[in-house]
């Protein structure tokens, strides 16, 4: 059950989530994890199993999460005893509580809980590296980390096939992002805007919103849409009037070329020790965009690989 804290009873009035103190953001940064992600030789991702419903709600709290349900005709009130999905305070309070807990760990754990902290987003958990035994050595201490606190760990998953749990399906997801395990590669999605549909500045924005790209590995293709939109917002029209003519066949040359993107989840190699990472960072700018983009260029013994890392326009 998803909880609309953001539910008004009438438009004027305030709801649950603007009345409520949401609390810092203790998560670390979505875009730090992928770069992780991408520097490592091998993966190994889980997550904790129904987080916010294992942490229970204090009793003089209880009634901030009220809500109304009809169970055979008549209309009853409720309250939530466990910290609800859709609730603003809800990632903080999930974040302390994991945080607290990881605290009171001995220091043999030390290792184990850095990785924790670094590399768990809301529910999901990471950890990078190139040695299977390492990564089979944390994959039982954060069990036994977490399910100590009553935060049952489930889906592990690898790219080396037996550090997975059973039936794990392939391709599965990395934070947002199909991640094909067997290639180990990674997939940007572009889905296309619908051909009836009427090409105006609400569709256009939306078309672009919808491409979720945080790594900007389709940035380039991108400051073509984002051109489009500029010159869109530039003709002064109302957001649900349909664009000039030459926009609209500019819009659907540049629709109908986006095509899903893949490539290597990982810049560095299998079977080899890194002897040092460079990175080059590129910028740009024009009248019609400005754009930075990051090389990695990672040393091995057995010679030099590089890759776009991230980029963005």
């Amino acid at each position: 059950m998803v909880f609309d804290a953001s539910g008004k009873p009438a438009p004027l009035a305030n709801s649950i989530n603007e009345c409520m103190f949401t609390g810092p953001s203790l998560q670390p940064l979505l875009w730090d994890i992928l770069i992780r992600a991408r520097m490592t030789p091998n993966l190994l991702l889980a997550d904790i199993q129904k987080a916010f419903l294992q942490i229970g709600v204090k009793e003089t709290d209880r009634d901030a999460f009220r809500f109304l349900f009809e169970i055979d005709g008549k209309e009853e009130h409720f309250r939530f005893a466990r910290l609800p999905f859709g609730v603003e305070a809800s990632p903080f309070l999930l974040g302390a509580t994991l945080g607290y807990h990881l605290e009171q760990q001995p220091t043999r754990f030390e290792e184990t809980v850095t990785a924790l902290k670094e590399n768990t987003y809301v529910d999901n958990i990471m950890k990078t590296g190139s040695d299977t035994d390492d990564l089979r050595k944390f994959k039982e201490e954060s069990s036994i980390i977490l399910e100590d606190a009553k935060f049952p760990i489930h889906k592990w998953e690898s790219n080396i096939a037996c550090l997975e749990d059973e039936n794990i399906p392939n391709p599965s997801k990395i934070l947002g992002h199909d991640w094909d395990k067997q290639e180990d590669t990674l997939e940007f999605e572009a889905a296309t805007m619908p051909e009836n549909q009427p090409i105006t500045k609400r569709s256009i924005l939306s078309r672009l919103g919808r491409v979720y790209d945080p790594l900007g590995m389709v940035s380039p293709t991108m400051a073509e849409g984002k051109h489009i939109f500029r010159d869109a917002c530039e003709e002064k029209k109302g957001w649900s009037a349909e664009v000039s003519e030459s926009l609209k066949r500019e819009w659907i040359k540049w629709n109908n070329q986006m095509k899903n993107v893949k490539v290597p989840r990982a810049i560095t190699k299998k079977s080899d020790v890194i002897e040092g990472i460079q990175l080059h960072l590129f910028a740009d700018a024009s009248d019609l965009a400005c754009c930075a983009a990051t090389v990695a260029v990672v040393e091995h013994k057995s010679g030099t690989v590089k890759d776009l890392l991230t980029s963005k326009s």
